[in-house]
């Protein structure tokens, strides 16, 4: 939140989007980015906080092209390998104090 770099742990993933467990508050709405380091891979990924609750907060890719559409695609097939799992790590920023807009950085 506002320029902030969170750490947190995701609990469930999927062609629309993801589950985090979230102790810090965000707002509905807030854009930003997940940047999933894999091995010698980096995905990263426009989000929206769709829904929230006590602990956790569910983001959905905004995707803007095939090609964004494809990335996640490939990311969930790369995550269905049995060894990639519990090897992830994952870096959401989402900014409020943005208005909705993306972060450039």
């Amino acid at each position: 939140m506002a320029n902030e770099t969170l750490a947190v742990r995701c609990t469930d993933i999927g062609v629309e989007g993801m589950r985090l467990e979230l102790p810090s508050n965000v707002v509905s709405g807030c854009q930003g980015t997940v940047r999933l380091h894999y091995q010698n891979q980096t995905f990263e990924l426009k989000v929206r906080v769709a829904r929230i609750g006590p602990m956790y907060c569910g983001l959905e890719f905004v995707c803007d092209s095939h090609a964004e559409k494809g990335t996640v695609i490939h990311l969930l097939a790369i995550l269905n390998m049995p060894r990639s799992r519990n090897q992830i790590s994952l870096v959401p920023r989402i900014d409020a104090s943005l208005n909705g807009r993306l972060r450039s950085d």
